[in-house]
Order: C-alpha cells, then structure tokens, then sequence
C-alpha cells in the first residue's frame, strides 16, 4: 500500500505531515511503513531547501531527526528511498524551501 503525504506539493512553501504510526493496527492487517520515497522536479531558485525526518515515541519530543538537503533541480533518476526502520513509533516529515521559488515537491510511504 503506498500513502502519499506530499504530492507534487508546491516547493516554495513549506510543509509539516500529520504523525504517522511506523506499525499501525490494522483490522485484519498486520503492515508496517517499509521506506519513504521523496521526489521533487522543476526547482527554481537557491538550491538550499531541506526536508527533515523527525521520529518519536511519544508523538510530542523528537528523538530522532534527519535532514535530506533539496540540491539540485530534479532527482527522478535519484530519488531519495529512505528505509524506516522501526526504532521510534511515530515519524513525520518537515519541509522547509530555505529560497525555494518554484518546484514540486512528492513524499510517498509504501507499507507492507
């Protein structure tokens, strides 16, 4: 199952996703988020955005954080594929365009 927390979101402004739970309970599922994939084309301007990863248990205090840097116009051949592994139950993601004028920015979790 893919779930789509950005898609083609408008690069020069920011975003911050809802909490999402790594292992949800699911009726009659047991899935979990595998990875995260972030796309983003057609970026304008200062290449200086970033798009953080924050990851908690307890959905207030961030004990987990990562930045992944928007540095260049496209990444379709590059895209990021981020692994979640399950050492924190809730993650959610931070976009900060940092001079960013134009571009679409994607973020898609796949479950399984």
């Amino acid at each position: 199952m893919i779930i789509r927390l950005m898609n083609n979101h408008d690069a020069n402004t920011p975003f911050s996703s809802k909490w999402v739970d790594v292992a949800p309970e699911m009726k009659g599922k047991n899935e979990k988020v595998v990875s995260l994939q972030i796309s983003w084309s057609g970026i304008a301007g200062p290449m200086t955005g970033h798009l953080m990863l924050v990851g908690s248990n307890d959905q207030s205090n961030a004990g987990y954080r990562k930045m992944y840097r928007i540095n260049s116009p496209n990444n379709f051949d590059d895209s990021e594929l981020i692994v979640i592994r399950q050492v924190f139950k809730f993650f959610k993601i931070e976009y900060i365009p940092v001079g960013i004028i134009s571009g679409q920015i994607s973020a898609h979790l796949y479950y399984k």
